[in-house]
C-alpha cells in the first residue's frame, strides 16, 4: 500500500494518452475478477463520458467516468426527464486502495456536476457487496435504489464430501494454480483484502549459460516470502547469495508490499540473512539445534 501521497483529481480530455492509460487500468481490473461480467474497456465504452484522473504526483492511479443524462420514464425515485450523472466506472489501482481516493473522486465529480444534474446515479456487479455498499451507502451517503440477486439451483452443485476424491497430483496442473489463485481472490475480495500474488524466480548464471544459483518464493497480500535460496558449492562465499536476495528486494520495493519474510534451519543460514538486515521474529526450537527453525523479516 501506498502511503502519504499528494493526491490530485482533475477532470480531463479523452486524448489518445489518457485513452491507452484508461484502457489498460481496465485491463487491470478485468484480470481482478472482482465484478461480474467484468471487461477491459474498448474506446467506445469511454467515448462521450466525462473522465476525471486521480494523480499521485505526475502518475495515474485511478479514474471515474460518466455522462448527464435525463431519467427516460417516471420511477419511485424521481419522474421522468430528471437530469442525473450516471457514473459508468469508479476504479482506484489496488496498491492505492483504502486511502479514500475512491471518495476523493466521487467528491470531485459531485461538486463539479452540482446545479448540472440532480441526481448521481450508478449500478454495480461487484462480488464483494459487503464493502461496496459499505462504501457507497455509509462513506459516500448514496441511498439504495433496488438490487438484482441470482441463486445458482442447477449444473454446478456442491459436491458431497462423501463423494470426494483426494489423491496426489502434479503441483504443475494449471488447475492447481487456477483454483488456488481464484479461491484465494475471492476470500480476499470478501474481506476487503487484495491478494496481490506473483510467484518469482531468479536464476544466477555462468558464462556458459549454467544456472549456478536460485532463489524463489512469492508475493502476496502485503508480503514478499522467499521460499529457496541455493547457489552452487563452488560459488558459495563469493556474494553471489547476497546478490540474489537483493534481486528479490529490488524487483518488489515500491510495489506494494511491506516486508520480505523467510525461514531458515539452524544449520542452513540465518546468520547469512542477519547480516543482509533480517531481524529474527521467532525460533522454534528442535532437540537437534540444528534444526532449529528460524523466522526472519526485513521491512521493504
Amino acid at each position: 500500500m501506498k502511503t502519504n501521497l499528494d493526491i490530485r483529481i482533475a477532470e480531463t480530455d479523452l486524448t489518445d494518452e489518457v485513452l491507452e492509460e484508461l484502457i489498460r487500468m481496465s485491463e487491470d481490473w478485468e484480470k481482478e475478477n472482482s465484478c461480474h461480467g467484468y471487461r477491459k474497456n474498448e474506446k467506445s465504452d469511454i467515448d462521450g463520458n466525462r473522465v476525471f484522473l486521480a494523480y499521485a504526483g505526475d502518475t495515474v492511479i485511478g479514474y471515474l467516468f460518466g455522462h448527464a443524462e435525463k431519467s427516460k420514464e417516471t420511477t419511485s425515485i424521481m419522474p421522468g426527464g430528471t437530469p442525473c450523472f450516471e457514473i459508468e466506472e469508479l476504479y482506484v489501482r489496488p496498491e492505492y486502495r483504502n486511502q479514500g481516493i475512491g471518495r476523493k473522486l466521487f467528491d470531485y465529480v459531485e461538486n463539479t456536476v452540482r446545479g448540472e444534474v440532480d441526481y448521481l446515479m450508478l449500478s454495480t456487479a461487484t462480488k464483494n457487496w459487503k464493502a461496496i455498499l459499505h462504501f457507497y451507502l455509509d462513506e459516500l451517503d448514496m441511498d439504495f435504489w433496488s438490487a438484482r440477486l441470482f441463486k445458482r439451483i442447477s449444473g454446478e452443485e456442491k459436491k458431497r464430501m462423501t463423494e470426494s476424491i483426494i489423491r496426489r497430483i502434479d503441483e504443475e496442473d494449471p488447475r492447481v494454480g487456477d483454483f488456488i489463485h481464484e479461491g484465494f481472490t475471492r476470500y480476499g475480495e470478501q474481506n476487503n483484502v487484495i491478494l496481490n500474488y506473483d510467484g518469482f524466480c531468479f536464476a544466477a548464471e555462468d558464462d556458459e549459460g549454467k544456472i549456478i544459483g536460485v532463489i524463489t518464493g512469492r508475493a502476496y497480500y502485503n508480503e514478499v516470502h522467499i521460499g529457496d535460496l541455493i547457489v552452487d558449492e563452488q560459488c558459495r562465499g563469493t556474494g553471489l547469495g547476497s546478490q540474489l536476495v537483493r534481486a528479490v528486494e529490488n524487483a518488489y520495493k515500491g510495489k506494494g508490499y511491506d516486508v520480505i519474510t523467510l525461514t531458515t534451519f539452524g544449520f542452513q543460514a540465518p546468520e547469512f540473512y542477519k547480516k543482509l538486515g533480517y531481524t529474527v521474529e521467532f525460533i522454534r526450537e528442535s532437540k537437534d539445534p540444528k534444526l532449529n527453525k528460524y523466522f526472519l523479516k526485513k521491512q521493504l
